[in-house]
């Protein structure tokens, strides 16, 4: 194996083969089930001839429950784990650290054969036992959303391998903790024989297999160890368009540089500029000569449309420079009820979706520029939303229940409820802080007491798995500030009236001190967790970074001369990194790609920094497709708190008059 993985090219063969069997896999199970019986059934029977192995003895896990279509047939998958079984792997097939489950991939199972079991006048219960690696199960139940991500995986598994579909992912599922559940009532799970891609020694020799197969020529992947198309696969996108003139098109050279072009024209029957007409815009050039035309529309930056024009009297060609410009595009503008301010806000590429205090939920399509009114109110305030990468739409109903929509665009979207506790009350209300981060809800029950802990609960909600926690008991007054999905961040008063930040740990289940503000720091106005570090606003103006492990700080964007209302941030990885998240986000090889914090002011602006300081400033008053009486509007003065998301180059910002969604010359 040590021989394997030292070898680049058949790790990128074997890359490539394992990337297609997974997608064969979820999208064409029926061709993944040939592809398996005609090219590995072979190698499988060879395994269980001379294999001497015995079975293994399996320890409880826990068990899902969900249905066939139509809810037919009932199945029951009792996940359990032994040592002995093949560990987590990384993208490229080899195994994972069991202790870092970022490297974790790919999830490898041995499954049982099916059991079935029929009483009269029930449905019909099917019964599988997925075998895994013990850590596996010891890390699902420590984390929420990785027990859901393993869960799905195995599922997925198991559907391909049984060529069925299950309900799983509509949310038809249940959650059976430090259970087994066997066809005749067995409390333990029988031995099995593990199949090879879950044993780790024959792993080694199937892999070893596939290659020479795939060295033979006795697999053929498409695109892998076929001859390459002579067709290029990526062409080059040119950054301006030419437009049909009046007259001929001039001859020219076209040179851009990172912050102006030049364009040069030739023009032999001119002796001078003095017969030429140029025009320049922000978006395109035109030229006209008494017999030549050039017109030119630019398609990836702006210009200065004060042109610098110099006639080349030798060559006869005129030199046009422009200079390229920061001009923000205005996107959208999406009203909202008078004193009814937007309290949650989420975007992806072509979609808005936000939630406000009166329980308004409001979808809106930036490419058609529709809107679909979801609930005009609802039973509490809205306190977080989010649009998935497959368009599903997660939200946060106060501290009441969870809700999911798959294409909250269409007025007949399936709505799924996941309700966090059966006795809700106003009094719970009250003393109840709700966080969302991404598909998971955070209560954190500030007036509710269980020994000397306050209590805090995570709802999963595509998988509508709860998990509960407790922490040290919050003194009274102390602040939630934030929630990553793997950290909550709250603020203690120290008895000289510092100011204490502290964080839970859910993977350890520990607190941890963050950094401590005397009093003579002043005012913490806003407060975001970054992967490794704390984002704070100190007396309204000022933008500083600290370490979260040691409270030093690390980095001061920058002030301001308004105040700040509203703070977030933005950071994309370089696809070709593979660098833990967690190792933090400043360090120059983490390979990040993009790392841009947003504010907005009370000015009207909003403002782009990177870790070097001001980038880029976006006005209000200049978006030219604001009509005159709204850009002399006050869009942050009526104290409402305010939100601000960025997706790729677009920003979207809540103000008092409505959502507008601007495109950032700078992020673009």
């Amino acid at each position: 194996s040590e021989e394997l993985a030292n070898d680049p090219r058949t790790q990128q063969q074997l890359k490539d083969f394992w990337n297609m069997l997974d997608e064969m896999s979820e999208n064409n199970p029926e061709e993944y089930k040939n592809f398996i019986e005609k090219n590995l059934k072979q190698g499988v029977e060879e395994f269980k001839s001379s294999s001497s192995k015995s079975s293994v003895y399996s320890k409880v896990g826990y068990s899902v429950k969900t249905y066939t279509p139509k809810k037919k047939e009932v199945v029951i998958i009792n996940v359990v784990h032994n040592t002995n079984v093949l560990g987590p792997l990384k993208s490229d097939k080899n195994p994972a650290s069991l202790a870092n489950v970022e490297e974790w991939a790919h999830i490898p199972a041995s499954f049982s054969q099916k059991k079935v079991k029929k009483e009269d006048r029930k449905k019909p219960n099917w019964y599988f036992d997925a075998h895994v690696h013990s850590a596996v199960v010891e890390q699902a139940n420590r984390d929420l959303r990785l027990k859901a991500h393993a869960t799905s995986s195995i599922l997925k598994r198991l559907c391909a391998k049984e060529n069925i579909q299950l309900l799983f992912e509509s949310g038809e599922f249940l959650y059976f903790d430090d259970s087994y559940k066997g066809p005749q009532g067995e409390k333990e799970p029988p031995g099995h024989y593990l199949e090879v891609a879950a044993d780790p020694e024959e792993y080694q020799k199937y892999i070893r297999k596939m290659k020479d197969a795939f060295d033979k020529g006795q697999i053929q992947i498409p695109g892998v160890n076929e001859k390459p198309s002579e067709k290029p696969l990526i062409q080059e996108i040119q950054s301006y368009s030419l437009e049909l003139g009046p007259k001929p098109q001039a001859e020219f050279e076209f040179a851009e540089e990172s912050k102006f072009v030049k364009v040069l024209v030739s023009l032999p029957e001119e002796t001078s500029m003095k017969n030429l007409d140029l025009q320049v815009s922000r978006k395109s050039l035109k030229l006209e000569s008494s017999s030549k035309s050039l017109f030119m529309n630019f398609s990836s930056f702006s210009v200065d449309p004060n042109a610098k024009a110099k006639w080349l009297k030798k060559s006869k060609k005129l030199e046009v420079t422009l200079n390229k410009t920061n001009i923000n595009e205005f996107e959208a503008f999406v009203d909202i009820r008078f004193a009814d301010p937007v309290l949650a806000l989420s975007m992806r590429k072509s979609s808005l979706i936000y939630g406000t205090a009166l329980g308004r939920i409001l979808y809106y399509d930036l490419e058609t520029r529709q809107e679909q009114v979801i609930a005009e109110f609802s039973e509490e305030c809205i306190r977080g939303v989010f649009i998935s990468s497959e368009n599903v739409l997660y939200v946060a109903v106060g501290d009441h229940y969870c809700m999911a929509l798959v294409n909250p665009e269409n007025s007949e979207a399936q709505r799924h409820l996941v309700y966090h506790e059966p006795n809700h009350s106003n009094e719970t209300c009250q003393t109840t802080q709700v966080l969302m981060h991404d598909e998971l809800v955070c209560l954190v029950k500030l007036g509710a007491v269980v020994g000397e802990h306050t209590p805090v609960f995570l709802t999963h909600i595509p998988s509508q798995v709860k998990m509960s926690y407790e922490i040290p008991l919050l003194p009274e007054h102390s602040v939630p500030y934030d929630f990553d999905g793997n950290k909550l961040l709250w603020m203690e008063w120290g008895p000289d009236m510092s100011k204490v930040f502290k964080w839970f740990d859910f993977s350890s289940r520990e607190v941890k001190e963050a950094v401590t503000f005397s009093k003579s720091f002043g005012h913490i106005t806003q407060v975001k967790l970054l992967p490794d570090s704390l984002l704070i606003v100190q007396n309204y103006r000022k933008i500083r970074i600290y370490d979260i492990t040691n409270g030093v700080e690390r980095n001061f964007l920058g002030s301001v001369k308004s105040d700040i209302v509203a703070i977030n941030f933005y950071f994309s990885r370089d696809p070709a990194d593979n660098t833990n998240e967690q190792e933090g986000i400043f360090e120059q090889n983490l390979g990040i790609s993009k790392f841009v914090v947003v504010t907005a002011q009370t000015e009207g602006s909003i403002c782009i920094w990177d870790y070097q300081g001001l980038a880029e400033v976006i006005r209000i008053k200049d978006l030219e497709a604001l009509t005159p009486n709204y850009q002399r509007m006050q869009y942050f003065a009526m104290g409402y708190p305010y939100y601000l998301c960025v997706w790729d180059s677009k920003i979207a910002f809540s103000t008092d008059l409505g959502t507008i969604v601007v495109k950032s010359d700078f992020l673009a």
